[in-house]
Parts: C-alpha cells; sequence; structure tokens
C-alpha cells in the first residue's frame, strides 16, 4: 500500500513539472526576430547590391530598379 501511495505521489509531480514546462513555453515571451548589422555585409556592384550573411554565407543580389 505504501509503494502504491509513493508512485501516485510521483506520477503527479512529474505531471506538475511538464505542465509547469508547457505553460511556461506557451507564455514565454516570443523572439522578436531583430537582425543585427554586424552579421550582414553589403557590397556595391555595378548593377546594384550584394547582401550576403556572415555566418550561413546566404547571398541575395539586389538589382537596381532605375525608379528613384
Amino acid at each position: 500500500m505504501k509503494t502504491k501511495k509513493i508512485i501516485f505521489f510521483v506520477i503527479i509531480f512529474i505531471f506538475i513539472i511538464a505542465l509547469g514546462f508547457f505553460l511556461w513555453k506557451a507564455f514565454k515571451e516570443p523572439e522578436t526576430g531583430l537582425v543585427f548589422f554586424e552579421d550582414f555585409e553589403i557590397k556595391e556592384i555595378g548593377d546594384g547590391k550584394v547582401i550576403s550573411q556572415k555566418k550561413t554565407n546566404f547571398e541575395i543580389t539586389v538589382p537596381k530598379t532605375g525608379i528613384f
């Protein structure tokens, strides 16, 4: 009988910890998605700009549009 009580309280304790974890994940502040300019490098080329991220080596070319 004593072991059944211990097992019951252990299961309740684990359930409370799991519930607290899921509530913490649900109500924590979301990440803002800020981008720091130190992570990027901007190069001027003849027909536009090349923007590259240093960590992932992702590059994108932005052409001159002639609108402005």
